[in-house]
């Protein structure tokens, strides 16, 4: 359930207006006492913004709290100093605050725009799809069934429920999900297949996982692909036929991501192959069986192992596919959008900049 302003337990309300507040988070962790509590005081707009992403404690600040810290302890230190928060702590807690911010690059923007929010469903019929976004004009190879599944591991900032209702709306009814660690499902997905893990694995190790559970409990499968929990689909059942009536691209051996990231966007509405090694982004990718055994494969005999840790799923898909010839097709727009503003691999990454997609296809069809 998304949280509101309301229930905030930090919120201290004080005029009969219901605003400003005073925030008591702001207040516990600069030390400021009574007579400086004006410092942490925040009007409604704050708030809603804190509610938009994750749930801050003391020891883990979202960037809401992170830039207000900021903002407190430069007027500490333009002061020189208040009563129970020093020039020294004050100097700490903007470090600090520093430390909480999300990565963002200089050309990045780090604003969350109305892509990142859920759209509602809509109607969007396949020649719309068609119009928008034409398919290939070479396919090869066949698909009657899909085998899907849906990774997910714990999450400051949950993304699992609208990325399952979007994917559903989408067409695809009955996916497997994928459950790494400790992560709280919502009961509308009761009936759902599911492979549970009570200790995390870790994001490689989990999505090949995943991986080779498709392969081996859907063996009637010629296409499988597996979502990350934060990813959006259109949320229209005619995304599931379109995706159908376009695979498999090319002339030759290939794999399709429906995400594309900022960087990997084209001005023009298209599909292609990327002409350099994929790097940016596993949202939702599509492999043949045959693939997916040979990936597997790989992974096994550690020729993916090309980086440290169990992050960079992309990365170890682009080597692989670039050592086997494969081509990477993926669309300008995007078919789907990376909403999750909190990564569950890297704690200062967010979905903006080039880790979302510059150019979302619902925001394209009228």
């Amino acid at each position: 359930m998304k949280r509101t302003y309301i229930d905030c337990p930090y919120r201290q309300i004080l005029t009969e207006q219901n605003q400003p507040a005073r925030c008591d988070l702001l207040v516990h962790l600069s030390g400021i006492q009574d007579s400086n509590s004006a410092l942490a005081t925040v009007d409604i707009d704050v708030c809603t913004a804190c509610c938009d992403s994750f749930s801050p404690t003391p020891d883990d600040w979202n960037p809401v709290i992170a830039s207000m810290m900021h903002a407190i302890g430069q007027q500490i230190m333009d002061a020189g100093g208040v009563a129970g928060c020093p020039v020294e702590k004050a100097t700490e807690l903007c470090e600090t605050a520093i430390s909480h911010l999300p990565v963002v690059l200089p050309d990045e923007d780090d604003c969350v725009d109305d892509a990142q929010h859920i759209a509602p469903p809509r109607e969007i019929r396949l020649e719309q799809w068609q119009e928008i976004l034409p398919i290939p004009p070479s396919k090869h190879g066949k698909l009657t069934r899909w085998a899907v599944g849906v990774t997910t591991a714990p999450r400051r900032q949950c993304t699992l429920t609208p990325c399952l209702e979007s994917l559903i709306a989408s067409g695809w009814s009955e996916p497997h999900l994928f459950v790494d660690g400790p992560v709280e499902i919502d009961d509308a997905f009761a009936s759902l297949q599911r492979t549970c893990r009570p200790e995390p694995m870790g994001a490689w190790p989990a999505w090949c996982a995943a991986l080779r559970t498709l392969l081996t409990q859907y063996t009637d499968a010629d296409a499988l692909m597996i979502v990350q929990d934060d990813a959006m689909f259109p949320q229209t059942e005619s995304t599931k036929t379109y995706v159908e009536s376009m695979l498999w691209p090319g002339d030759r051996d290939s794999i399709v991501s429906l995400y594309t990231s900022t960087d990997d966007m084209l001005n023009e509405n298209a599909w292609r192959p990327l002409p350099r090694v994929w790097v940016y982004g596993a949202v939702a990718m599509i492999f043949t069986p045959d693939q997916a055994r040979d990936l597997l494969e790989c992974e096994s005999r550690g020729l993916l192992n090309i980086i440290n840790g169990t992050a960079g799923i992309d990365t170890r898909i682009g080597h692989w596919a670039d050592q086997r010839g494969i081509e990477v097709w993926h669309p300008s727009p995007s078919l789907v959008q990376h909403i999750g503003q909190v990564s569950s691999v890297w704690k200062r990454s967010r979905a903006v900049g080039l880790r979302r997609a510059s150019r979302f296809i619902v925001d394209e069809i009228e």
